[in-house]
């Protein structure tokens, strides 16, 4: 019998512009006491100047997943727009897919 595939954690929210500096210090002041592998944040492109909201990702992958994705739940929940995170949970499709 295989192991379960680990999951992988994607996890959008929205947050002020002029917010971006202290949530990245918050970010990676939260980042600083994780083990490997750390999560990556990304900042979608396609944003509406006018809105002045940014949208970041979070990836969060390998056997803690679950939990780096809290502690930076709770790290970030000062700066997030309308307090939701929104979470969705992928595994691999097929061996030729896993690490």
């Amino acid at each position: 019998m295989s192991e379960p595939a680990e999951v992988e954690l994607y996890v959008y929210y929205k947050l002020a512009g002029a917010q971006r500096q202290a949530a990245l210090a918050a970010f990676a002041a939260a980042c600083q006491g994780l083990s490997e592998p750390r999560p990556r944040l990304l900042l979608r492109q396609d944003e509406d100047p006018a809105t002045a909201l940014e949208t970041w990702m979070e990836i969060h992958t390998g056997p803690r997943a679950e939990q780096t994705e809290a502690a930076l739940a709770t790290a970030l929940a000062p700066f997030v727009q309308g307090g939701q995170r929104h979470i969705e949970r992928f595994v691999p499709l097929s061996p030729l897919t896993s690490a």
